[in-house]
């Protein structure tokens, strides 16, 4: 079982396709692909859940049935064969071929609501290049057949791939699915993810004279509510039903306009409801932005752009003292703190137009967020570990949870030092519950140690930057419960991302091969040879204690400790060649009082004199760790944990 993720990880191809950004409810559009029958037709298709009878002369692989993850079998060396139990049952037979050659023939059966794609196939060639791999990723399904047979050769190096998807069945709940039917059906890969993103609000559904704000489980919105685009966890079966929740837009005479290039921009607010829905339309034009000043000191509340909006002018909300929540679309590219100058602006949704942001999103960060919504979703008991890219290189989650017996769930949320570490504190405060375990993990970074600034000083300047977004896009719905009045460059970090993401886009349930489902990095085998200092590293940090820079991460990390959420803390690995340049005292007698008596309720569980790995075990940079030194770190703070723990 041990290093199955990391043998499927190096069978995976790289095939990715770009995704168009149009959509008026096609198959496809967007990352998503309804079923082939007419589009909206009726409820989703089920399959058999029941245990079924192994096939006359098939065998079936001797894994895990409680298994959750995909799994790698060896089929006697001719071939891979790669599946999770979770959606399916597989079976298989291997024959005498031509020469060499073996006749593999593979068979499947899906669980209650998962669909079967196909079989494919991916080979390692003469450059040691993967080639091939998930249909998801773009590879051509070699048969839709549930039975098939592969004539291999060990010389090929061959992993067969069972592909199936997810069904989401969408209610439009008083509107209409564009292209007709009662529902719609969208299928969603889960070879390697595990919590759909749901539509984009592309033209899928329609309902005149009101706003699509939600899905939700029940039609009175009452049940579990996931924004368009974000994750929405399978836990029964792999379908589920959704309700679309609408709200009705305000009058066109509540507004005034003036003509802008693609249709008007609202330059006027006189109606006197505090709760405003934009038009799409006035006076048969599209409302495509918010001009300054529009809604100046008044008495609004909050605000839901129409999904045509994409510019928002600076002091368009000026002195909205009562202005606490906005809802948006990722359709908006212009837009900056300017906007809600002097407003008290607290609550932010954004619901999806566009596809995945193709970069940080798919390359590293979508599996993390996809495993922690859908273990919480199930009842799960989870180990979740945030720092930056030393915490994206450093783990072996898989070996936690073998640790652990499969007690918890460990999700890898390590991403990178320039996103902000206090944004994911606020959602932890969310989501995690009694009994799970958040070990922070942090390079001494301004943001890594909790800054509320959105902003970067060693990559972007003192202006903002858009990390916390691009490695965010997989799951907006994160920002819903943050209190963004406790940060800064907010939407001016947004709008550095939104320039982007609208010209880089891929479908929501492409996954990359560099990174596993837990959430660690892949793509560290080589090591550079270390050879890297941390003079002064902790001792430039101490100012962040003392000047309130971290007093909102340490609130939070009261409220999870008052949750019952046990909060731990391990220093980030580094290179042993450099420990020297660590001033061992100060770090005893200064640095870890300091933290111990900001952040209260967490545990520092680790000594720094621990955290050290060979040179040789260093990837690229002071804080990156090859897969070997992954696993020798991890297994040193695994002792720490099980100390901390009682177990």
């Amino acid at each position: 079982m041990k290093k199955k993720i990391l043998s499927l990880a190096l069978a995976t191809a790289v095939c990715v396709t770009a995704v168009a950004c149009g959509g008026n409810g096609d198959n496809g559009t967007n990352g998503t692909t309804a079923s082939n029958s007419p589009v909206g037709g009726t409820s989703a298709s089920t399959s058999q859940s029941a245990t079924v009878q192994t096939p006359p002369g098939m065998v079936k692989p001797a894994v895990d049935a409680n298994a959750v993850d995909p799994v790698t079998v060896d089929l006697e060396g001719y071939a891979k064969l790669v599946y999770n139990p979770e959606c399916c049952e597989i079976f298989y037979k291997i024959e005498e071929g031509v020469g060499a050659k073996k006749k593999i023939t593979v068979s499947i059966e899906m669980k209650d609501g998962y669909v079967f794609d196909g079989w494919s196939k991916s080979t390692v060639n003469s450059s040691k290049e993967t080639v091939g791999g998930a249909i998801v990723n773009g590879t051509k399904a070699d048969s839709t057949e549930k039975t098939y047979t592969y004539t291999v050769s060990k010389a090929q190096n061959v992993t067969i791939w069972a592909n199936y998807s997810a069904q989401l069945v969408y209610n439009p709940n008083g509107g209409t699915v564009v292209n007709g039917g009662e529902t719609y059906t969208q299928k969603y890969s889960v070879v390697w993810l595990k919590s759909p993103n749901t539509l984009p609000d592309n033209g899928y559904f329609s309902r005149k004279g009101y706003t699509l704000i939600e899905y939700n489980t029940k039609a009175d919105g009452t049940g579990e509510s996931v924004s368009p685009g974000s994750k929405t966890a399978l836990t029964e079966s792999g379908v589920k039903e959704l309700y679309c929740i609408w709200e009705k837009q305000n009058d066109e005479a509540d507004f005034t306009t003036k003509s802008v290039s693609g249709g008007v921009a609202i330059k006027g607010y006189s109606g006197t409801s505090a709760n405003v829905v934009i038009p799409d339309a006035i006076g048969g034009k599209k409302v495509v932005a918010i001009a300054a000043n529009a809604f100046a000191n008044s008495d609004v509340t909050r605000v839901v752009l129409s999904k045509n909006v994409t510019k928002v002018e600076d002091n368009a909300f000026k002195n909205c003292k009562k202005l606490e929540s906005f809802v948006m679309f990722d359709s908006v590219t212009t837009i900056g703190d300017d906007s809600f100058t002097g407003s008290a602006l607290k609550n932010l949704q954004i619901n999806a137009v566009l596809a995945l942001y193709d970069n940080w999103t798919t390359a590293y960060a979508a599996p993390k967020m996809d495993r922690l919504v859908w273990a919480k979703a199930n009842g799960k008991k989870v180990i979740a570990i945030y720092g930056g890219s030393g915490s994206l290189f450093g783990w072996d989650c898989e070996a936690i949870e073998e640790a652990f017996g499969g007690e918890y769930v460990v999700v890898n949320l390590g991403t990178n030092a320039n996103a902000t570490a206090t944004m994911f504190f606020d959602y932890f405060a969310y989501a995690l519950e009694k009994d799970d375990v958040l070990l922070w993990a942090p390079e001494p970074g301004e943001w890594t140690f909790g800054s509320t600034v959105m902003g970067s000083s060693s990559m972007w300047g003192t202006s903002a930057n858009p990390k916390s977004w691009e490695i965010n896009a997989a799951h907006y719905d994160i920002f819903k419960y943050m209190d963004i009045s406790e940060y800064s460059l907010v939407f001016d970090s947004y709008e550095k991302y939104a320039s982007s993401h609208k010209n880089s886009q891929k479908a929501f349930d492409k996954f990359s091969p560099d990174v596993s489902v837990h959430g660690d990095a892949l793509d560290n085998e080589k090591s550079n040879g270390g050879g890297y200092s941390y003079s002064g590293e902790y001792e430039r940090r101490e100012a962040l204690f003392e000047d309130g820079t971290l007093d909102y991460i340490a609130e939070l990390i009261g409220k999870l400790d008052a949750k019952g959420v046990k909060v731990l803390h391990t220093y980030a690995a580094m290179d042993k060649n450099g420990k020297s340049s660590i001033d061992a005292d100060y770090m005893k007698n200064t640095f870890e009082k300091i933290f111990k008596e900001k952040f209260k309720g967490i545990e520092m569980i680790s000594d720094i004199n621990d955290c050290f790995v060979e040179s040789t075990q260093m990837k690229d940079s002071a804080w990156h760790l090859t897969r070997d030194g992954a696993e020798v770190r991890t297994a040193v703070v695994i002792a720490d944990l099980k100390e901390a723990l009682g177990k």
